[in-house]
């Protein structure tokens, strides 16, 4: 998966910003097990759609499976450090 496309999308009340991440592939559960790894997954079957919920020490992100959107909240001052994360996992400048 690579990101191709990434933009701010809200700042929450308590001074987290959200940010869409567009990826050039649909979310599946390869994707999943990759990241559950690195923190706390969690996973609901919302009808014929599976949601989940990925948290760790530095962000939280939430997705679909089978979307190529997922949004990531973070503090500000870790903003950084999250875009390196990503650039890491996902070998693509953000």
């Amino acid at each position: 998966m690579k990101i191709i496309k990434s933009q701010f999308s809200s700042k929450c009340t308590d001074g987290a910003i959200v940010t869409e991440y567009t990826f050039d592939l649909p979310v599946d559960d390869a994707f999943l097990q990759f990241v559950r790894a690195d923190g706390d997954l969690s996973i609901k079957q919302l009808g014929t759609n599976t949601l989940f919920t990925f948290s760790c020490d530095l962000f939280s992100m939430k997705g679909m499976v089978g979307d190529t959107i997922i949004y990531i909240t973070n503090r500000k001052e870790n903003s950084e450090k999250v875009h390196q994360f990503l650039e890491s996992v996902f070998d693509t400048p953000v």
